[in-house]
C-alpha cells in the first residue's frame, strides 16, 4: 500500500489483519463497513502472510503486507510467534503506520470474523471526545459452570481486543509506542505467567493513559462471551440488542460449517442459541462462502514452514523466543535457509538442564515435556533412568500430539539405534508375547484416550487425568531395560563427592529469595568452599538482571543440593530437574516463612528433602513444628559494598534533609510489608508538610495491585515530603540508596528474616521495626529502635497467607514516637547504628555464616563416610 499525506486522505480509517487462509473473512468484514460507514472512510487489510497465489487488484480495502511495517529484526520476529500470536503481535505497528505515513485522524480496528450490522458514524463520532475506545468482555455474572466462566475472562483480559478505536493524539500516540515495546516479545498465550496475546496488556491502559472510554453499548461488540446477557431481536429497522441497535457481531470460533457457534466455549449449541441469532449465524456463514471460504480456508501459511519445506513447530517457536539473545550470528536471518538450519540442528541437539543431560532427549523433546503435566508424571527422572522410555514415546507420538515433522524425530531414531540395551524381559516366548500383546492393547487405549480428552475435561478432573495418561504411558511404553551408556544412575556419594555444595535456585533474580542464594555464594566464597552455582527460573516472575560472580548453569558436580527454591515451588523444581537430580543426593531446602505456623499443604515438599535450613529462628520454630527432618538456623550473611559515585543527587533524592526509607516489592503481599501504615506513622510524626525531612518509598510491581498505588498516591498528592521510587534499580544502586538515607523503617506484620533490615544496621544506619518475627535474631533495645505490636488473625486469603493465621499489628504511634526521635536527636540515631553495624559485621559477616556451612558439610560427609 502507497501512503500518501495527511491531506489527500480520508481522516477515517478501518482495517483488519488476516492471514491468507482467513481473507474471506476480511472481505465480509470491509463489505459490511463500506455499507455502514461514511462514505470517506478508507479501508485497510494488513496482510500477516506473503501474498503467493492470491490476485488482490480487484479487492474494496489496500493492503498492508506485514513486511512492510516499521517492525525491527523482524524475521526474528515473525519466527517466535505463532500465527495467531504473530496477528495479533502486529496490531500496534499496524496502528502506528496508519498514524504516521497514512495521516489518518480516526483510526478502528475490527478482527476479521466481525460483521457490521448498523451505522459506525456514532463510533467515529465518539472518537472527537475520546483517544481511545474499548469494549469490556462481560457487563453482567458469568459463572453458571459453563465454560468461559468469569475466571477464564479475567485470564484472557478484560476488554476484547477484537475491538479498539483510536484517535490521533500525543496521548494515543505514547499508548501505542508502549504497546509496541510489550508486543515485541511479550504477545504471547501463557496463562500462567499472566499474559494473552495483546490482549492482557490492554487491561493497563485504562489506568495509565487519559482518554479511555470503556463503551458498554449492548449492542457493540456481541460474541459468545456475552450473549447470554444479550436478547436480539429483528425489527423492522434492523436487529436490535437489549432495545439498541445491533452495531456488530464477533463470531469468534465460528465453524466454517455453520454447525458450531464457537469452538471456545461450551455454553451454546446451534441448538439452544436464540432463534434470531441461528438466522445471522446462517446468513453469515453464507457470506463467507460467497466470498470464497472454501477456497482461500486451504491456503498455506507463509511462515508456518521453514524454506525447505518443513512445518515449525509451535513450541520451536517457544524456545526461539526464549534463548533467542543467546544464539550465533548464523541465526540472524530466521526467515532464510542459513538461520533456520542452524536453529534445526540448535533445537535437535541434546538439552542441558542444571547439568543434566541425556544424549536421547533433544531440546525440543525437553521443551515439549516441560509443558506436558502427564508426560512428566510418566517420565520423571527425563534424564536418567526414563530418558530411553521418554524417548520410545516421543517417536511413536510425537507427530500426532504436538505435530512434529520427522526432521525432529529422526535423531532420536538414529540415537536408539545406538544404544546397546539390556533386556530384562525376554522378547520370546509366551511371556513376551502376552507381554508385546499387552503393551499393543494399551498404547492403542492411550491413543483412544488422547483423542477424547476434550470430552473427558468436562467430567474428569485435571489432575485425574493427567495420572491416568501417565499411567497408561508407562505401561504401553516402559522398555523394562537399561541402556549399556553413559545413561547411568548416580555413583553411590564417597567422602569426597560431598565436599561442595551445589546451589540451585533464582540466582539473578532481584528478589528475597534470589538475595538468598547469592548470600549463600557469598558465604561458601569466604570460607573456600567449593559450589556449582546452578542458575533456576522456572516459576519465578521477578526480574533477572542481577550480577553475580560465579559462573551459572555449571555440572552438578557435587552431592549435596542445596535448594533456594521456596517450599510451595519444589514440586516444579522436582519435576523440572527430574528425580535424577535428587537420587543419591543429599537434598537441603533453603527457606523462609513468615508466620507461626507452616501451612500443611506444602509439608509434601519435605518428602524431596534430607534436611532443611532457614534464616532465623522464627523461621525454625514454625518449619520444626511440621517437618520430619532436621530444620537448621544458617542466617543469611550481610556484606553490601557502596559505590562512592553514587549519591542522592545520582539517585534522584533530595540532597538536604533527613530521610527516612523503605523497601519493599509488591509480589511479596503489601498487607504483610504494610506500606500504607509506614506513611500514616510518617504523618503521624511529622504532619503532611514537613520541612527537610522526607520518606523515600522504593517499591517495585506496583502495577499487580493498583489500589494499593492508589491509596499511596493519595498520600502522596497531600504531602509532597514523600517520594516513591517504583523502578527496579541494580545492586549498586540499591546498596547506595540504603547508605544515602538517615533512618529505616519496616511496619511489617511478619518477616522470615528481613534483609533489608539486615542490610541498612550493618551500614550503620538506625532501623525502625517491627518488634516481631524473623528480624528480631538481630535486633535488640541496644541496636535498633522496636515497634510495640499485637497479634492478631489474618481476616481474608493473602496469598500464601491464609484466614485466621497469626501475624501483628504494629502500633503506629509508638513507630511515630521512634521516628520522631531519630529525626531530632542524631546522636542517639547515630549510637544505635554504630551498635547495629558493629553487631551485623561481627554476626553476619560471612567468614562466620560460612564456617557455619563448612561445618555442617563436614557433618554430612561424615555420614556418608560411615555409610560407605
Amino acid at each position: 500500500m502507497a501512503m500518501t499525506s495527511s491531506k489527500s486522505n480520508p481522516g477515517f480509517c478501518v482495517f483488519t489483519i488476516v492471514s491468507k487462509n482467513y481473507l474471506h473473512f476480511a472481505r465480509t468484514l470491509m463489505a459490511s463497513v463500506r455499507a455502514n460507514a461514511p462514505a470517506d472512510t478508507h479501508l485497510v487489510v494488513c496482510l500477516c502472510d506473503r501474498p503467493e497465489g492470491l490476485d488482490l487488484s480487484e479487492e474494496i480495502f489496500d493492503v498492508i503486507q506485514i513486511e512492510e511495517l516499521p517492525i525491527p529484526e523482524i524475521s526474528k520476529f515473525i519466527f517466535q510467534y505463532t500465527m495467531l500470536e504473530l496477528n495479533t503481535a502486529i496490531k500496534p505497528f499496524v496502528i502506528a503506520t496508519l498514524f504516521d505515513r497514512g495521516g489518518y485522524d480516526k483510526v478502528i480496528y475490527f478482527d476479521p470474523d466481525i460483521r457490521i450490522y448498523s451505522s459506525l458514524r456514532e463510533m467515529f463520532g465518539l472518537l472527537d471526545q475520546y483517544n481511545v475506545l474499548l469494549t469490556p468482555h462481560l457487563t453482567d455474572w458469568l459463572d453458571d459452570g459453563h465454560h468461559p466462566n468469569e475466571l477464564a475472562i479475567l485470564q484472557s483480559g478484560t476488554y476484547n481486543l477484537g475491538y479498539v478505536g483510536l484517535k490521533r493524539s500525543e496521548e494515543t500516540q505514547k499508548m501505542v509506542t508502549w504497546w509496541q515495546s510489550k508486543l515485541l516479545r511479550d504477545c504471547i498465550v501463557d496463562i500462567p505467567r499472566g499474559l494473552f496475546v495483546d490482549q492482557k496488556w490492554m487491561d493497563m491502559v485504562p489506568g495509565m493513559y487519559e482518554g479511555v472510554h470503556i463503551y458498554r453499548h449492548p449492542g457493540w461488540n456481541v460474541a459468545y462471551w456475552n450473549i447470554k446477557h444479550r436478547k436480539v431481536v429483528r425489527t423492522p429497522r434492523g436487529y436490535s440488542v437489549n432495545g439498541r441497535p445491533l452495531v456488530f457481531f464477533h463470531y469468534s470460533g465460528i465453524s466454517v460449517d455453520g454447525k458450531t457457534f464457537s469452538k471456545h466455549q461450551d455454553r451454546f449449541t446451534m441448538g439452544n442459541l436464540q432463534r434470531v441469532v441461528q438466522e445471522l449465524v446462517k446468513s453469515y456463514v453464507q457470506e463467507l462462502g460467497e466470498n470464497g471460504g472454501k477456497e482461500m480456508s486451504r491456503l498455506g501459511y507463509a511462515f508456518g514452514r521453514f524454506p525447505d519445506g518443513t512445518v515449525i513447530p509451535d513450541i520451536a517457536r517457544n524456545i526461539y523466543r526464549e534463548v533467542r539473545d543467546e544464539l550465533d550470528d548464523r541465526m540472524e536471518d530466521m526467515l532464510g535457509l542459513v538461520g533456520t538450519q542452524a536453529f534445526k540442528q540448535y533445537i535437535n541437539s541434546p538439552a542441558v538442564i542444571a547439568g543434566r543431560s541425556s544424549p536421547l532427549v533433544t531440546r525440543l523433546m525437553y521443551k515439549l515435556y516441560s509443558i506436558r503435566p502427564d508426560i512428566q508424571y510418566a517420565f520423571p527422572d527425563v534424564f536418567g533412568v526414563h530418558s530411553l522410555d521418554y524417548a520410545h514415546w516421543f517417536v511413536a507420538n510425537a507427530a500426532d500430539q504436538a505435530q512434529m515433522p520427522e526432521t525432529f524425530t529422526e535423531p532420536v531414531c538414529e540415537a536408539l539405534g545406538k544404544m546397546k540395551v539390556k533386556k530384562y524381559v525376554s522378547a520370546t516366548g509366551r511371556e513376551g508375547l502376552v507381554r508385546r500383546l499387552c503393551r499393543f492393547a494399551l498404547s492403542r487405549l492411550y491413543r483412544v484416550a488422547w483423542n477424547f480428552r476434550g470430552v473427558a475435561r468436562r467430567f474428569v478432573k485435571y489432575e485425574t487425568r493427567h495420572r491416568l495418561h501417565a499411567w497408561l504411558i508407562r505401561q504401553a511404553f516402559e522398555t523394562r531395560g537399561s541402556i549399556d551408556t553413559e545413561i547411568k544412575a548416580n555413583p553411590r556419594p564417597s567422602n569426597e563427592w560431598v565436599k561442595g555444595l551445589n546451589v540451585v535456585g533464582y540466582l539473578q533474580a532481584e528478589s528475597g529469595v534470589g538475595e538468598s542464594a547469592r548470600s549463600t555464594l557469598r558465604a561458601a566464597k569466604a570460607c573456600g568452599i567449593k559450589v556449582s552455582a546452578i542458575d533456576f527460573r522456572t516459576g519465578n516472575v521477578s526480574r533477572m538482571e542481577e550480577k553475580i560472580a560465579e559462573n551459572l548453569g555449571c555440572q552438578q558436580e557435587f552431592g549435596i543440593n542445596l535448594f533456594h527454591i521456596n517450599a510451595d515451588q519444589m514440586p516444579i523444581a522436582r519435576n523440572e530437574l527430574g528425580y535424577g537430580f535428587f537420587e543419591e543426593h543429599y537434598n537441603i531446602g533453603y527457606w523462609a516463612w513468615e508466620l507461626p505456623e507452616f501451612p500443611d499443604g506444602w509439608q509434601g515438599s519435605l518428602e524431596l528433602l534430607d534436611e532443611v535450613w532457614v534464616p532465623s529462628n522464627f523461621c525454625q520454630k514454625a518449619i520444626s513444628q511440621k517437618s520430619h527432618v532436621p530444620v537448621l538456623r544458617i542466617p543469611h550473611c550481610i556484606n553490601l559494598s557502596v559505590p562512592e559515585e553514587i549519591g542522592r543527587r545520582e539517585l534522584g533524592l533530595p540532597e538536604e534533609g533527613f530521610l527516612f526509607c523503605s523497601i519493599m516489592d509488591v509480589l511479596s503481599v503489601p498487607e504483610r510489608k504494610n506500606p500504607i501504615a509506614l506513611l500514616e506513622a510518617y504523618r503521624q510524626a511529622f504532619g503532611s508538610r514537613p520541612r527537610n525531612i522526607y520518606f523515600v518509598l522504593k517499591i517495585i510491581n506496583v502495577n499487580n495491585r493498583p489500589e494499593i498505588m492508589r491509596v499511596i498516591q493519595g498520600y502522596m498528592e497531600n504531602d509532597p515530603s514523600i517520594i516513591m521510587m517504583d523502578q527496579y534499580l541494580s545492586r549498586p544502586d540499591l546498596n547506595a540508596l540504603l547508605n544515602a538515607v538517615d533512618c529505616y523503617v519496616s511496619l511489617h506484620r511478619s518477616e522470615g528474616f528481613g534483609l533489608c533490615l539486615a542490610e541498612a544496621m550493618s551500614l550503620g544506619k538506625p532501623v525502625i521495626a517491627t518488634g516481631w518475627s524473623g528480624n528480631m535474631d538481630f535486633m535488640d533495645q541496644w541496636n535498633s529502635f522496636s515497634v510495640r505490636y499485637s497479634l492478631g488473625a489474618i481476616q481474608e486469603d493473602l496469598g500464601p497467607y491464609k484466614r485466621r493465621q497469626i501475624w501483628a499489628d504494629p502500633d503506629l504511634e509508638h513507630a511515630a514516637e521512634h521516628m520522631q526521635l531519630v529525626a531530632r536527636d542524631r546522636n542517639i540515631a547515630r549510637q544505635i547504628g554504630d551498635r547495629a553495624k558493629e553487631h551485623m559485621c561481627r554476626e553476619y559477616s560471612p567468614m562466620r555464616v560460612g564456617r557455619l556451612i563448612a561445618e555442617r558439610i563436614a557433618l554430612i560427609a561424615s555420614g556418608f563416610a560411615e555409610q560407605a
